[in-house]
């Protein structure tokens, strides 16, 4: 078992520094967003006359945004929680009430993936395009729901490896848990 532990301990950090990475790329990609819509801004309130592909390209930017940033989130532990509960419970509990929550989020994530998979599966084989000037692929948009729900998942994956760790050796790794965040 100690092999299985340490083969999912460094397929975790792989993927916390791959999604580390990714929430640079968003930061980057929220500068843009904002460069572009500002750019939409002066162009149409200026000088009256709009630029055709900023809305379209805002609007697919936004959902790689969301989600790459959800993912992000999750591995800073930066999401919403109820810390009133939480901060009141000690070590060991505070992992029990961890792998609570990821059981309950595995079914909607299971359905974020798999609809969403099955929702840009089928912008991509009906040929779909957004409506705007540039007309981009409806399923460039659409494939973030399912990326980012797996890369939520990857995340949890880690997290409730650590909170096991947690209920069973009473500790935490340094790379989750209170050490993050």
């Amino acid at each position: 078992m100690r092999g299985l532990d340490k083969a999912i301990a460094l397929f975790v950090a792989g993927v916390s520094r791959w999604v580390s990475s990714l929430g640079l790329l968003t930061g980057v990609a929220l500068i843009a967003l904002a460069f572009f819509t500002g750019w939409e801004v002066f162009n149409r309130g200026l000088l009256n006359h709009p630029t055709g592909w900023v809305v379209e390209v805002s609007g697919a930017m936004l959902v790689g945004i969301g989600f790459l940033a959800s993912a992000y989130a999750m591995l800073e532990n930066r999401h919403v929680r109820v810390d009133i509960l939480f901060s009141h419970l000690g070590p060991r509990a505070r992992a029990a009430l961890d792998i609570v929550i990821a059981l309950l989020i595995l079914p909607f994530l299971a359905v974020l993936m798999w609809q969403g998979g099955h929702i840009a599966l089928e912008a991509y084989r009906g040929g779909f395009r957004h409506w705007g000037d540039v007309g981009i692929p409806q399923w460039y948009t659409k494939i973030w729901v399912p990326i980012g729900g797996a890369l939520i998942l990857l995340i949890m994956v880690g997290k409730v490896r650590e909170s096991i760790l947690a209920l069973v050796k009473g500790r935490r790794d340094s790379q989750s848990g209170e050490g993050r965040g």
